[in-house]
């Protein structure tokens, strides 16, 4: 009866470790799990484990119960460079030929997610920014970027055609809202969130209160419209003394690029919004090259990587 015994045992053991391995296997995510492959390899050539951290939030049947079917599926583009850099061959372009849908680019270039800290020299691209624009289509009022476009026209034409996107819009027939913000906040400074809990979602000149003010106030307005939050993707960043550093590697004073990445995900459990994990498992210091043309634009294989990862997910 004792090697039935050791054979049960050793059955047992075999399960556990199984279940283990297959259960550490699941927590880091995989090509079924993320829509994206789960490896990368280092300089050695050994493949290691990389966690994407999509997080998705569907939405209910009572909030879509509002929405016009207009017969199509059109995404609203906000952010800055991501979609404004090239403005009708980049990622906008890659998106259309990855999801089939309409694409509307309301981007400006160079604009942030937060709003400059009161008690300062008032800083004219505040209007540009994604929590003005989300309070103006909130409350279906865009005077107020009416000058600041026409001042700002010659420099660059197609801040008017971003603006004339978001102002015409049809909101009660849209389907999604695309957010994109590279590392503009991280770089001009701005910081990540409040740790004062009573202002972590409200205070503006934070990334954190920024995006779940705008973002609440549209779900207010339109309970219908799916939002969708892409984290930034790894860029470059210079030292005080001129030496280039990974933004994942460098603190200006509120934290490291990975401190606004951690804000932005909590923003999505916060509001209950998807969010899209640009920055673990697609660049880094070793292939940024690859898919970045400079410190701060994704080449067209980052854009098309990043049309395939909203695709997947939508």
């Amino acid at each position: 009866m004792r090697w039935v015994q050791l054979v049960l045992l050793a059955v047992i053991v075999a399960v556990l470790g199984f279940s283990a391995w297959k259960l550490y296997r699941w927590n880091q995510g995989n090509e079924a799990d993320t829509g994206q492959a789960d490896t990368q390899s280092d300089e050695t050539g050994e493949n290691f484990y990389i966690e994407i951290l999509d997080q998705v939030y569907r939405l209910t049947a009572d909030q879509l119960a509002g929405k016009k079917d207009d017969g199509k599926n059109t995404i609203l583009c906000l952010g800055n460079d991501t979609f404004a850099w090239d403005y009708e061959g980049g990622l906008t372009k890659a998106l259309a030929e990855e999801t089939g849908a309409e694409i509307l680019n309301g981007a400006f270039p160079g604009s942030t997610v937060t709003v400059k800290e009161s008690g300062e020299e008032t800083d004219p691209g505040d209007v540009f920014s994604f929590y003005h624009i989300a309070m103006c289509i909130a409350a279906q009022d865009f005077s107020d970027m009416e000058q600041p476009v026409r001042d700002r026209w010659e420099e660059n034409y197609n801040i008017q055609f971003s603006y004339d996107a978001i102002k015409n819009a049809d909101y009660e027939a849209l389907d999604t809202i695309l957010i994109y913000y590279d590392a503009q906040d991280y770089l001009k400074q701005r910081s990540g969130y409040n740790p004062d809990e009573e202002k972590r979602w409200t205070d503006i000149h934070t990334v954190s209160g920024a995006y779940a003010s705008g973002i609440r106030a549209i779900q207010k307005a339109y309970p219908h419209i799916r939002m969708v939050l892409v984290t930034p993707a790894l860029v470059m960043t210079y030292t005080p003394e001129g030496n280039p550093v990974s933004a994942d590697r460098y603190d200006f004073g509120h934290g490291t690029l990975t401190t606004y990445i951690d804000s932005i995900l909590q923003v999505g459990e916060a509001c209950g919004v998807t969010v899209l994990d640009n920055y673990h498992g697609m660049t880094d210091e070793e292939n940024s090259n690859g898919y970045m043309v400079d410190t701060t634009h994704l080449s067209e294989k980052g854009n098309i990587a990043v049309a395939k990862h909203v695709a997947r997910v939508l």
